[in-house]
């Protein structure tokens, strides 16, 4: 529990600048492995009451660690989409029409020469075999890629975000996301609500939203999250009554004069 304690304030005390070429999750990293190295010889040492205190601080570290998660797959995708950007934008000046016969004395081919240097470089940055991010993070982070997808949409729903010229706007769901970055609320807990939210956007107003994300946030910081999908599917059924619109399966099936369930396949 010492090494615990340590890793707790290691990240109370590394939330400033970090030191040059270490960060506070690197220093954290290392105490968890220490702590992981004696765990099972620890556990068998300690009573009902130390066992529960540990398993409530190791999952109060695993919602720390979810929220983390979020940030750096949101970091991933925006500087992988800024150097795609700026490996298009450099490239396309390589078209030989700048360049002047003789040399290079021209500052204009200079300058085109820089751009071209930068374009490489950003174009080995975004050239890394994978269609997309998804595909990137699970390679790289050996996770699939339903968990990957979840973890990227969910960050561009609980964190803040940019306009188009650069203004920071709030999150979409700034409560959930305040919750969840303080640790109250676990990233698969917060998927759930989510989703429930993204359901009932378009049958309802911002108040009756606000009210619903309130509602759930709290259930979710008090709750395990199976109650919380049981709240969350009796919000979405109170407000949206009429339910999801049918699927072209479910159309074909009950196409006709007389809407019956189809019976030894007619």
């Amino acid at each position: 529990m010492e090494a615990v304690r340590d890793f707790i304030a290691c990240l109370d005390t590394d939330r400033g600048v970090a030191p040059a070429g270490r960060s506070g999750v690197d220093d954290a990293l290392a105490v968890l492995r220490e702590v992981a190295s004696t765990a099972a010889q620890d556990a068998a040492l300690r009573g009902f009451q130390a066992s529960s205190e540990f398993a409530g601080t190791m999952e109060e570290i695993s919602r720390v660690v979810g929220y983390l998660q979020l940030v750096a797959a949101s970091a991933v995708d925006r500087t992988r989409k800024h150097a795609a950007a700026a490996g298009t934008v450099t490239t396309s000046w390589t078209t030989g029409w700048r360049e002047t016969p003789g040399g290079t004395d021209d500052p204009a081919a200079a300058d085109s020469d820089a751009g071209t240097a930068a374009g490489s470089v950003a174009a080995a940055v975004v050239d890394d075999g994978y269609r997309n991010t998804t595909e990137f993070l699970r390679a790289r982070l050996r996770i699939g890629a339903p968990e990957a997808r979840r973890r990227l949409s969910l960050a561009e729903s609980l964190l803040p975000r940019q306009g188009f010229t650069g203004e920071p706007l709030p999150a979409v769901h700034g409560e959930l996301g305040a919750a969840v970055a303080s640790g109250a609320v676990a990233s698969r807990s917060a998927t759930i609500i989510s989703l429930a939210l993204d359901r009932v956007r378009h049958v309802c107003d911002a108040e009756t939203a606000a009210r619903m994300e309130h509602a759930l946030t709290r259930t979710a910081a008090e709750n395990d999250p199976d109650f919380l999908a049981r709240v969350a599917r009796s919000w979405t059924d109170a407000i949206d009554q009429d339910g999801a619109e049918p699927s072209e399966e479910l159309l074909r099936q009950l196409q006709g004069a007389f809407i019956r369930k189809p019976r030894h396949g007619l």
